[in-house]
């Protein structure tokens, strides 16, 4: 597919559901899904992004057999990233305002700021 009918496919799409959103037919079909489907397909997109996440920082890869297996663990830039998702959960479950991305933003500028990507500091 060239990238003008992609282009035009995206920009078709947009008129659909803005003309779906204006005539109210949005919330009927929202209505229709049942709750437990909702946080289902919600479970499902976040798993989704962590496994693109956990890609991007190596702790998994693609297997022929399993799909994804685990990653190559013994570089110390895996260790980093889990330490970041570690320092990322503790301030989500002491509710610190700001946790999510001020520990995202932390590790990430701490690996990037010194020009050491993906070192564990000690």
């Amino acid at each position: 597919m060239e990238w003008e009918s992609a282009l035009g496919a995206v920009f078709i799409s947009g008129i659909l559901l803005l003309i779906i959103s204006l005539t109210g037919l949005r919330k009927y079909i929202l209505d229709a899904i049942p709750l437990y489907l909702k946080y289902t397909i919600t479970a499902g997109i976040g798993m989704f992004l962590a496994i693109i996440g956990f890609a991007g920082a190596g702790l998994n890869q693609g297997s022929p057999v399993t799909f994804v297996t685990r990653g190559d663990w013994t570089q110390q830039g895996r260790w980093f990233a889990m330490l970041g998702l570690m320092i990322t959960a503790v301030l989500l479950v002491r509710k610190i305002p700001g946790g999510h991305p001020g520990g995202h933003l932390g590790y990430h500028y701490r690996g990037n700021h010194y020009g050491r990507r993906g070192v564990l500091w000690c």
